[in-house]
């Protein structure tokens, strides 16, 4: 009989091959993958928990992004919402590793030491022994990496910052302006506990980064020193004053011009008094002096001595009334100067004032409307571990382990050279396949009864035919 072998050879695929591989090789397949998921199992048993703690923030717009500064007096904002750069920000200070050090400062090493309990059960002490075994070769481990210099050595408390900022996360959340905050440790309330401690810090430290609060320190420095500068300026007003004898320049001034034209106008009266009194001694002298005339002569004499005398008066009060008068004129002008100083030091002393001023009233509303980060969701941390998942890698184990034992089962299969059927012989042989047979009784010649000869322990071979 004739059949249609090969073909059905040649049409057979890889899963076809693999289906086969996985019904000869079941019992391996199903203990590797058995033994992986035991061993995962097992695994899991020494894998310390880690309990996660999250808030939420949310970013909104500021009194810095929607108010106008006091000083314009016309205009208009156009919020356009809360950018991108300002979450990135908050992000950023709140994965800070002052973070990390604050909540060392709240919370104390001891908090990160993370001991555990004294084992009860049977279970528990050898849960126990591991992982202070693991502990005591891992820090092997690092001591000689520490000795080959492929590793810095660390203080406790550089661990703890290490620790804490690799377990604190801060993420938007999609393309909202809500920041979601983790925090990952061993231990659920030391984590609810140092999550609290970085929003708390957080929200204390929001206004004053983004204040201007600085400025007022300036501010005040400025207004100290206008301050000084024009209590200088008055004294050397004050002294200016009092050397020049100066009250009141301008009515000073009238009066010594009163007493200088007075001055000039006696001199000069005396003076046409002292001519006309000279010529009239020159008339006297020029006719032979009679007796009758001796007495007017002196009479002119001591006219003229006085009039002299007068006159020298009236020059030396005029030299006198001059020198005071320019003295009150350098007084005056120095004291214009100071007045002019003292003008602008006054001006300048009031505009620092009221912007110093203007900076103490914006830093005292910043304190309550520049926060512009709010807690919606407060700290909190799910009874369950989120690592490891048991219930996951529990089921990767059985998947993986099926895979390995599918994987074991190929190549035990491929390291097999037993022939399994046509298909093994016309892949191996590539002779046609026409069929098998039967193979008959045989006769036997001592017998009676023709039988059939078989063997005892197996059935007759089907021998195929090519």
């Amino acid at each position: 009989m004739i059949s249609n072998g090969p073909a059905s050879a040649s049409e057979k695929t890889i899963l076809d091959d693999m289906m086969g591989i996985a019904l000869r090789r079941k019992t391996i397949i199903v203990l590797t993958a058995l033994a992986t998921v035991v061993a995962v199992y097992v695994t899991l048993l020494f894998v310390p928990e880690t309990y996660e703690a999250t808030a939420l923030l949310e970013v909104t717009l500021g009194r810095q992004n929607t108010e106008l500064p006091a000083a314009v007096q016309k205009g208009s904002v156009y919020p356009s919402g809360v950018q991108r750069e300002e979450i990135n920000s908050d992000i950023q200070i709140l994965k800070a590793r002052e973070s990390a050090e604050e909540v060392i400062e709240a919370l104390g090493i001891n908090a990160f030491r993370f001991e555990p309990p004294p084992p009860q059960t049977l279970l528990q002490r050898v849960k126990y022994v591991i992982r202070k075994t693991k502990a005591w070769a891992m820090d092997n481990v690092t001591r000689g990496m520490i000795a080959m210099g492929l590793k810095k050595e660390l203080t406790e408390r550089e661990k703890i910052v290490v620790l804490l900022n690799g377990a604190l996360d801060a993420t938007r959340e999609a393309d909202s302006n809500v920041i979601r905050v983790s925090m990952r440790l061993p231990s659920r309330d030391v984590a609810q506990q140092a999550l609290a401690v970085v929003l708390k810090s957080f929200v204390d430290k929001n206004p004053h980064l983004k204040t201007t609060s600085t400025v007022i320190p300036i501010l005040d420095a400025e207004v100290t020193a206008d301050a000084k500068e024009l209590q200088d300026l008055q004294a050397e007003r004050g002294q200016i004053m009092q050397q020049g004898g100066l009250s009141s320049v301008d009515r000073q001034r009238i009066e010594l011009l009163q007493r200088l034209h007075k001055v000039y106008y006696e001199r000069d009266d005396k003076k046409s008094q002292l001519a006309a009194a000279e010529a009239r001694l020159g008339e006297l002298t020029t006719y032979p002096i009679r007796l009758s005339m001796r007495d007017e002569i002196d009479q002119t004499n001591v006219q003229i001595s006085g009039l002299r005398a007068g006159v020298a008066q009236d020059e030396t009060n005029a030299e006198a009334i001059n020198k005071t008068l320019s003295v009150l004129n350098s007084a005056a002008d120095r004291l214009e100067l100071v007045n002019l100083r003292i003008d602008a030091a006054t001006k300048r002393f009031s505009l620092d004032t009221s912007h110093r001023d203007a900076a103490q009233v914006d830093q005292a509303l910043d304190a309550g409307k520049i926060l512009n980060v709010s807690v919606i969701s407060d700290v909190g941390a799910s009874p369950e571990p989120v690592s490891p998942n048991k219930l996951r890698f529990l089921g990767i184990g059985a998947a993986g382990g099926l895979v390995l034992g599918i994987v074991l089962a190929t190549l035990l299969e491929w390291g097999d050279d037993r022939i399994r059927g046509k298909d093994h012989i016309a892949r191996a042989s590539r002779l046609p396949y026409f069929g098998e047979f039967q193979l008959g009784p045989i006769a036997d010649p001592d017998a009676s009864n023709p039988s059939p000869v078989r063997s005892p322990r197996a059935p007759p071979p089907r021998t195929p035919v090519s």
